[in-house]
């Protein structure tokens, strides 16, 4: 092709591209689009990567020589176990987050703990415990033996879980490599035996782990007992066989009663107090050489939910207890006084390091969780020292391989800042040190651990709302240009080729910055909002906006339906918030339950007269919302209404044993259409 014809072709495309103010418009809405997407998902949906990498196992020379004594370890997750459902004595338990005496739960609390805790002080624990965003069960029940964070992103796998692939305490304990010099248990191989009991959904998650499993299911929230009868049956046995070195447990009772009728029903105490029963026989079968550990995967709310939104749905408790004592509870005053000042900060993640701790195992490589030191089982404060020297190491060497593969904009900084403060702390070593001078670097550890935490926190599970409304800000601005150019095409002319060469200018470097939130992405942002603002300033100067009045006088005006059906839209919004922040993705199925019956209630209420009263039409409708409801009767591996009576009890078995039910649908489908 000549080359005066391209240069005649790509001076028309220039010139149309130059004079169509159609397609500017469309062109620099784009871009802001893309923005604004940019803004929205970067703020919104956190995410991390998941590194696979597990800790190497301690060798055979450490285990003949290490001085830890062997302990059985029993963990006890009780679900929804909220801080002011125990009972906590002021003088005792100091760090309490809520304040139990306005507590809105006014029933009888959990008494055991405080009571070990005031009758044998050198034998339990008794702890208030923060719990990790986001607060569903099976995450958090993740985050109890990875202790690593888990971003919202991951609420997708309470839906379709799968076998963690992250190092956890479950995996170390399996692949301990050698055995300890004094086994726990002789019925496996190198000594180990884990056994598990409760909740169904840690099956697909850890099953591969257990030597043996009793796996209940749970989904109904209105069976308070059917699932907690078949676990304490199980866990007793297991207590009186004795034959383990882990036993974890996990009973959901005072969730679903939550979920039942609120945090301040009876139903919640007599839970309580049955939680209360089956702990204190745990105890009465434990030998000395048996740590307890109970905690709950998460609070409450008033209205028996946990989305996370409130302190109440992150406030737990922590309760560990042993007969034979914990030997830190006994070391000096001033070794304690260094101590005592940590325990405000415990929080749910810690919780993997004190596992592997008690059972001498490495610590699980994504854990940014920190050990306890009242928790440690030996009064030796030197060995506790180091092995906190290898938390900081484990952590250091996670965020160099995490880095590696995200190469996230904060990463180099990162690692540069912790192997500078690991050497520091390495360099701090000393023989001849005191126990008083080593716990003091202990607590020095421990707080940087937990400053650390903080960190990460912020990058992976904490929404920042100045950030969020930076982005929805944005989005506002976008729509309002459409809507201005849907009003009035007129509006299109004001987009001059000088706006948009400006926004495509500033549009690949923000979507280029890992960094959403610097000075100069903040900055670009602050002049796509100049521009817009210079769009609604040129549309006042056309008088636009008294021509986007009348139009919309008219529309009102000419559809009678319109303000009911904006309230319609409304109320649908605001039922979806509501069962999003109230269930969240923990209860799903009750969640879209309700927003669906929403929606086909407010079609019903929108239509014409003539049309809403009609037979056929109010009959579909019925027997959409009929069956929504009845979903949970018909499934008959999740439906757990176990105390159903005759002739119910029947018809339900011959409804979910048949095809009845799904010959009825097709008929009244067939019927109404």
């Amino acid at each position: 092709m000549p080359t005066e014809q391209l240069e005649r072709q790509w001076q028309f495309k220039w010139m149309t591209f130059k004079d169509r103010p159609q397609f500017r418009f469309a062109l620099s809405l784009l871009i802001l689009f893309l923005v604004a997407e940019n803004y929205f998902s970067k703020s919104i949906f956190l995410s991390k990567r998941i590194i696979k990498q597990k800790s190497e196992s301690f060798s055979h020379e450490y285990y003949q020589n290490s001085t830890v004594p062997p302990k059985k370890l029993i963990m006890l997750m009780v679900d929804a176990l909220r801080e002011d459902f125990v009972e906590m004595d002021d003088l005792l338990v100091p760090n309490q987050r809520i304040f139990h005496k306005d507590s809105f739960y006014t029933h009888r609390r959990l008494q055991l703990f405080n009571n070990l805790l005031r009758e044998q002080p050198h034998n339990t624990i008794l702890i208030p415990m923060l719990v990790q965003m986001p607060t569903v069960t099976m995450i958090r029940i993740q985050g109890t033996m990875t202790g690593a964070l888990n971003s919202y992103i991951e609420i997708k796998d309470n839906f379709q879980s799968k076998l963690i692939e992250e190092d956890s305490i479950l995996y170390q304990l399996n692949n301990r490599g050698y055995p300890r010099k004094y086994p726990t248990s002789d019925q496996s191989e190198g000594g180990e035996y884990i056994v598990f009991a409760g909740d169904f959904i840690w099956e697909d998650q850890f099953g591969p782990y257990f030597n043996r499993s009793y796996f209940h299911s749970s989904f109904n929230v209105r069976d308070l007992d059917s699932h907690d009868l078949k676990t304490t049956y199980d866990l007793m046995n297991i207590m009186n066989d004795k034959n383990f070195t882990l036993l974890l447990g996990h009973i959901i009772g005072v969730d679903h009663g939550g979920h039942s009728g609120g945090a301040n029903n009876l139903q919640i105490e007599r839970k309580l107090y049955e939680a209360e029963q089956l702990i204190q026989n745990i105890i009465n079968l434990m030998d000395n050489d048996t740590v307890l550990m109970v905690y709950g995967d998460h609070g409450m709310g008033n209205g028996g939910h946990h989305g996370g939104s409130t302190l109440l749905e992150l406030s737990s408790a922590f309760f560990a207890y042993t007969k034979g004592g914990f030997p830190v509870k006994t070391a000096s005053q001033e070794v304690k006084e260094h101590f005592d000042s940590l325990q405000a900060s415990f929080k749910q993640l810690d919780i993997p390091s004190i596992a592997t701790a008690i059972l001498d195992l490495p610590i699980p490589f994504s854990n940014v969780g920190t050990l306890n030191p009242y928790l440690y089982t030996s009064l030796n404060i030197n060995q506790l020292h180091q092995r906190m020297i290898k938390q900081v190491e484990q952590v250091a060497l996670y965020v160099k391989v995490y880095c590696a593969e995200s190469k996230d904009y904060w990463c180099s900084e990162k690692i540069i800042e912790m192997d500078e403060s690991m050497e520091a702390f390495k360099s701090k070593y000393d023989d001849f040190q005191s126990d008083t001078e080593r716990a003091e670097q202990i607590a020095k550890m421990h707080t940087y651990l937990n400053g650390e935490y903080q960190t990460f926190a912020e990058q992976w599970i904490y929404f920042s709302p100045a950030k969020m409304s930076f982005s929805i800000a944005i989005i506002v601005i976008l729509l309002l240009e459409v809507v201005l150019n849907l009003l009035n095409e007129e509006t299109t002319q004001i987009y001059s080729f000088k706006l948009l060469m400006l926004r495509g200018a500033l549009f690949i470097p923000i979507i280029a910055t890992q960094n959403s939130y610097n000075y100069f992405t903040l900055t670009s942002t602050t002049v796509y909002l100049i521009t817009s603002l210079y769009i609604i300033y040129q549309a006042q100067k056309l008088k636009l906006f008294g021509q986007f009045v009348g139009k919309f006088k008219a529309m009102l005006i000419q559809t009678s339906l319109t303000i009911p059906t904006l309230i319609t839209v409304f109320g649908i919004i605001i039922q979806s918030y509501s069962c999003y922040e109230d269930y969240m993705t923990q209860e799903f199925d009750t969640a879209c339950e309700a927003i669906m019956v929403a929606i086909f209630i407010s079609l019903w209420i929108v239509q014409q007269r003539s049309v809403r009263y009609s037979f056929t039409f109010v009959l579909s409708f019925s027997q959409i919302v009929i069956c929504l409801k009845l979903a949970y009767f018909f499934d008959q591996d999740f439906s757990l209404n176990f105390k159903l009576k005759e002739p119910f009890k029947g018809w339900k078995e011959t409804l979910q044993s048949t095809q009845m039910a799904s010959k009825l649908s097709a008929f009244s489908i067939m019927f109404v259409s």
